[in-house]
């Protein structure tokens, strides 16, 4: 489906549903997002997601609301996968905008699908942030042992080629990262072979001070303050210390939206003039 995500073209789905695992999901747009679609009587929506209700207001007026929440269900959605290959077009695509590919309920064999089909499309680029970089090291990690999955039991191999050609070059590689505490992603990430690394710095909730990868292993940096309700604090400063180590080092960034005088702004030309950065990868 398309997308208003500033960074990005196009978003595939073949994974819905997550779980969550750290500070950056606690407003997760996705489960709300989900929410709604599952009461659009969208039904893998509705299986990967539960309504919880809670009570605001006072005796005299109270008010229930329903708050849609991640069932930890997880659906694999075998009817999306072929839909790249229909795209003639060359396209930016966001893969799993409604859940994580590396989740640990989605099975390698399904993943190997969605990276079948990423081989078949090089006209295609896709980004795929993930928050569980330990489980997609093991999977690239897993194939290499078994060159390209061929000789595992767990695998057709004569189906699966999509390790084969290790690194793509259509396939840009992430974590998501909201803290320092959560930078441990990054360190992972630097061990994983990749045509383009980077980071999501979104939603940023505090200072990054230490990176447990060196910048010259980065193409690519994203950074954006939390939106919707109960959105936290992202201070300027924060974003301009990633942006200034980004310029020294020599590694594109794309600052998406900031929190100014209070608000989410999403028009650059009201970011400060140092903040003005929608870059992207070279070449």
């Amino acid at each position: 489906m398309g997308t208003k995500i500033e960074w990005t073209g196009e978003s595939w789905n073949p994974v819905v549903g997550c779980t969550k695992v750290s500070e950056g999901c606690q407003n997760c747009y996705a489960e709300r997002m989900a929410g709604r679609l599952a009461n659009m009587h969208q039904e893998k929506y509705a299986a990967v997601v539960k309504h919880e209700t809670r009570y605001e207001g006072i005796e005299e007026d109270p008010q229930f609301v329903f708050l849609p929440k991640w069932s930890g269900r997880i659906f694999c959605d075998e009817s999306v996968l072929d839909k790249p290959l229909h795209w003639r077009k060359p396209r930016r695509i966001f893969v799993c905008s409604m859940g994580d590919l590396f989740h640990e309920k989605v099975p390698f064999e399904f993943i190997h699908r969605v990276f079948d089909i990423i081989c078949k499309t090089p006209w295609h680029t896709y980004q795929i942030p993930t928050k569980r970089p330990k489980r997609l090291l093991e999977f690239t990690q897993t194939c290499a042992q078994h060159n390209g999955c061929g000789n595992s039991s767990s695998f057709d191999g004569a189906r699966y080629h999509s390790m084969a050609s290790w690194p793509h070059a259509n396939v840009w590689l992430g974590v998501s990262v909201e803290n320092q505490k959560e930078m441990w992603r990054a360190g992972i990430l630097g061990r994983i072979p990749a045509a383009v690394r980077f980071i999501s710095f979104e939603p940023l909730l505090g200072d990054i001070t230490y990176y447990p990868i060196e910048m010259k292993q980065l193409s690519w940096v994203i950074i954006g303050a939390e939106s919707g309700p109960k959105r936290r604090e992202c201070k300027l400063e924060w974003v301009r210390d990633i942006v200034q180590q980004c310029k020294a080092a020599d590694v594109p960034v794309f600052v998406k939206q900031l929190s100014i005088n209070g608000k989410v702004e999403h028009n650059i030309e009201k970011f400060p003039e140092d903040l003005r950065l929608r870059q992207y990868p070279q070449g």
